[in-house]
């Protein structure tokens, strides 16, 4: 049975007891190296600097903290440009089938890519990384999947000592862009609307080239 439709079936069927979420079908039918280095990549120090150590069981529950790594892994994997049929559960599975393809040594470039993508984050904006601005100090919002895969995978292009050197403008000026109706809107609403993508990543590539440079 093509994974789409098993996919589909699977969801359907899902109707007693708990509610499996979207992550928790994906982790059932992609077993394999694919689970493995969502499962590892969860639990690494790098991650968890983000999410901090009192969110991370509230994460990890439902496998929210898996589903957020991978829209990375698969942005990563596919380019956004390729991106184009507004369907983000077939694009997030066929990530995870493709990672059960791939060599030991690439899983491995994979780990250090993101392990060093959080270690730059966190250069930047601490443990608020990936988060909307909050007006309330004492209560942060959540991790944004949208800007999770954008910033993480943007980070990639950049040297830690460049992130050290620029890293109060590169706050700024993201936390800016939510001054930016349409920004907000993009990374909130339809958020997995091919334009929408495309917008997002576009718009924090931009920030980054003009402080850094290139």
């Amino acid at each position: 049975t093509p994974p789409n439709i098993a996919f589909n079936i699977f969801q359907r069927i899902n109707t007693l007891g708990t509610k499996l979420e979207v992550q928790e079908i994906r982790n059932a039918m992609y077993l394999g190296a694919s689970t493995t280095l969502l499962n590892e990549l969860s639990k690494s120090e790098e991650f968890i600097n983000i999410v901090t150590v009192n969110k991370v069981d509230g994460l990890s529950k439902r496998m929210e903290d898996h589903a957020i790594i991978l829209r990375y892994l698969s942005f990563k994997i596919t380019n956004y440009l390729r991106y184009d049929n507004n369907d983000m559960n077939e694009f997030l599975s066929n990530a995870m089938n493709k990672i059960n393809k791939l060599h030991d040594l690439e899983i491995s470039q994979l780990k250090i890519d993101f392990k060093n993508s959080m270690q730059k984050a966190y250069i930047i904006f601490g443990n608020s990384a990936f988060r909307k601005p909050s007006k309330n100090k004492t209560k942060p919002n959540p991790i944004s999947k949208t800007l999770f895969e954008t910033i993480s995978n943007t980070l990639e292009k950049y040297s830690v000592d460049e992130i050290q050197i620029h890293s109060k403008d590169l706050k700024d000026k993201i936390n800016l862009l939510f001054t930016d109706k349409e920004f907000t809107f993009k990374t909130s609403i339809a958020t997995n609307n091919p334009p929408n993508v495309k917008y997002r990543f576009e718009k924090i590539d931009e920030v980054f080239k003009n402080i850094i440079g290139h």
